[in-house]
């Protein structure tokens, strides 16, 4: 099946979203690249700053309990060994196991 693009949709895409990504790739690549390298030489987070992250934020989406009423919280990654990355990407495999956190730092699992 051939599929024909009239040339106004074309010259939109080329305005609009085409011009985006030339944008974003011209702008943001050299700094991505450099702030990269920086973060080679940060040290690894503290425990407390890790919790935070993986408890508070987007991460959290994918944290749920070991098993009910346990401590542990289990937050588990391993499905990315099936993704290809894009090339200059790094993804891995990732199971973090945690101990609930005080009360000073609630967790809740979010649905999916």
């Amino acid at each position: 099946m051939v599929l024909t693009i009239p040339p106004v949709e074309a010259a939109l895409w080329d305005e609009t979203i085409g011009a985006r990504y030339v944008e974003t790739v011209l702008e943001y690549s050299a700094p991505a690249y450099f702030k990269g390298l920086a973060d080679l030489v940060l040290p690894l987070p503290a425990d407390v700053d890790f919790n935070q992250g993986m408890t508070r934020t987007v991460y959290c989406r994918f944290l749920r309990q070991e098993a009910p009423g346990s401590a542990y919280w289990v937050s588990d990654f391993t499905a990315m060994e099936l993704i290809t990355p894009l090339e200059g990407t790094y993804c891995a495999r990732l199971f973090a196991d945690s101990c609930k956190p005080t009360s000073a730092l609630p967790v809740s699992a979010l649905p999916f």
